[in-house]
């Protein structure tokens, strides 16, 4: 009887560990842990990305304003120079005498370059303009790519401002002094 106590006692044990498999009772446990963690873990990604991107596109709106002020400085500034000489042409015109041919051509090629800066400033504020359309998290490099080519846009108008202070100072300013020059020989 003993002998049958036993078995009958080991089978039931056997049956109960057959029945219930402790990999399976731990694991999903186990599974919806790391599962949590991992949801955890993408969700304070994205809430970092969102607010990275949040701050990028303030300081883009930010550079943009700014740029809009130093773009209306530069060709304010520009446009008096041009203004300035044209008034002294009319004046000198008007006096009779003066050679003022070379400073004539000067102020078209200044209005000309001036015209080209404006140009490359509205480019450029353009192109920044259209990084705020796209989304800097999800766009695969797009955002990077389009500010990239908006630094070279901005990289154009430094140059172009370089390029009219350069040419007043070799051009238009020798060709001012003659004049001058002209004045004192009368």
């Amino acid at each position: 009887m003993n002998y049958k106590k036993s078995i009958s006692s080991l089978l039931t044990v056997v049956a109960l560990f057959s029945s219930v498999s402790p990999a399976l009772a731990v694991g999903p446990k186990e599974n919806l842990k790391e599962e949590r963690q991992e949801l955890k873990e993408g969700k304070q990604t994205q809430e970092k990305k969102d607010v990275k991107c949040s701050v990028i596109t303030s300081k883009i709106n930010a550079q943009i304003k700014n740029l809009n002020a130093r773009k209306d400085n530069h060709i304010e500034v520009y446009t008096k120079m041009s203004a300035r000489l044209t008034r002294l042409v009319a004046d000198l015109d008007a006096k009779g005498g003066y050679d003022t041919a070379k400073v004539k051509s000067d102020i078209k090629a200044l209005n000309t370059k001036i015209a080209k800066l404006k140009a490359d400033y509205a480019t450029f504020v353009a192109k920044l303009e259209a990084t705020k359309n796209l989304d800097c998290a999800d766009s695969q490099g797009k955002f990077k790519d389009t500010l990239k080519d908006s630094k070279k846009g901005l990289e154009a108008v430094r140059l172009e401002s370089q390029d009219i202070k350069d040419f007043y100072k070799n051009t238009v300013k020798p060709d001012v002094q003659a004049l001058r020059k002209q004045h004192e020989d009368k």
